[in-house]
């Protein structure tokens, strides 16, 4: 792997490319066990690998960015480590960011909203959160029974939040965008004893930041030419110094600990996922022979463990989940399509 090892040896590389692992077959990997790490990219300064770990002190994963940082192409790979390491993915897209993964195995994919608040993707945004707080709900309940519950892990995966939030203030009423906050910060305060995880891309351009509680809660990156007002509700300055960068992908890594943050550069890996062109996105050239690897071994690979989660609106008299108020949305049946 010539252009790997090029890359790595690279003062400022382009791209860090992923080693390739052996998808997860079936649930039985799962135990009590801690969860395996997962991969975010390479410290650039030794080569080597860093990781998110979800049974660490940063459970949750919050990504801050700049526009054209890397932003989309670290959630990308993020989604793409876990749905083939045999998470459950619940993907609510804002921005188009996780296109390609609408029919890969592991993921429900809901929302990719394009023409304003009309569209019924922004529905599925909304459906996204509750079906993930309804897992949570049926595994702490189960818990607090002392009955079985999975070690199946599941991810929550919000992209471009900052716009949703937007969208959801410009059109609903206050005490439905607070609920829907309220179920987010449930998640992120409690989900990980049940293993229910949430990767939030908070989006740039946009006055809405996560709470600086959230992002005690979460391992952090930090990507682009970013501000000291982008950083300092989640971290200390020093991201600045070792993170800032004008090269796509590279940035700081904070890990949170019991005395401070540990901080790290990072350059994150530039992942093949179901939807990606296999000679890259026109930005790095030269990915073709390391992307179909991965693509053979383990994308394709990967099995459907789980079948894909919707809410049924037609078993509540509704055509379709765009035709509910957000109080109707929340009580829908969760529905299931089986794995074919």
């Amino acid at each position: 792997m010539k252009f790997l090892d090029s890359l790595r040896r690279s003062p400022s590389p382009a791209a860090a490319l992923p080693p390739l692992h052996i998808p997860v077959k079936s649930c039985d990997h799962f135990t009590s066990a801690p969860l395996d790490p997962i991969p975010l990219g390479i410290d650039p300064a030794t080569d080597d690998t860093l990781h998110w770990d979800p049974s660490g002190p940063g459970v949750h994963l919050l990504i801050v960015n700049t526009t054209g940082s890397g932003g989309t192409t670290t959630t990308r790979n993020v989604v793409e480590q876990c749905r083939t390491r045999g998470w459950q993915v619940i993907a609510a897209d804002g921005k188009y960011d996780l296109y390609g993964l609408g029919n890969a195995a592991n993921v429900s994919f809901l929302g990719r909203p394009g023409d304003g608040f009309a569209d019924p993707a922004w529905s599925q945004c909304m459906a996204s959160v509750v079906i993930a707080h309804r897992l949570f709900t049926v595994r702490s309940d189960a818990a607090r029974r002392g009955e079985h519950v999975p070690n199946t892990p599941v991810l929550l995966v919000l992209t471009d939040l900052g716009g949703m939030v937007q969208q959801w203030r410009n059109q609903l009423p206050k005490h439905d965008v607070d609920e829907l906050l309220d179920l987010i910060e449930e998640l992120l305060r409690a989900g990980a004893a049940v293993r229910c995880h949430v990767l939030i891309l908070a989006g740039s351009g946009h006055h809405w930041q996560a709470p600086s509680s959230w992002g005690e809660l979460c391992t952090r990156v930090f990507l682009g030419e970013l501000r000291e007002r982008d950083v300092l509700p989640y971290t200390d300055t020093a991201v600045l110094t070792i993170g800032r960068s004008r090269h796509a992908g590279r940035g700081a890594l904070v890990v949170p600990g019991e005395d401070r943050d540990r901080i790290h550069p990072i350059q994150g890996f530039y992942t093949y996922a179901p939807g990606s062109k296999l000679d890259g996105d026109g930005r790095t050239t030269g990915v073709a022979e390391e992307w179909g690897a991965f693509k053979t071994a383990v994308s394709d690979a990967t099995p459907a463990l789980h079948p894909r989660l919707r809410l049924d609106s037609t078993a509540a008299g509704f055509p379709d989940i765009a035709a509910c108020l957000w109080t109707e949305l929340r009580r829908l049946p969760l529905a299931t399509v089986p794995v074919s």
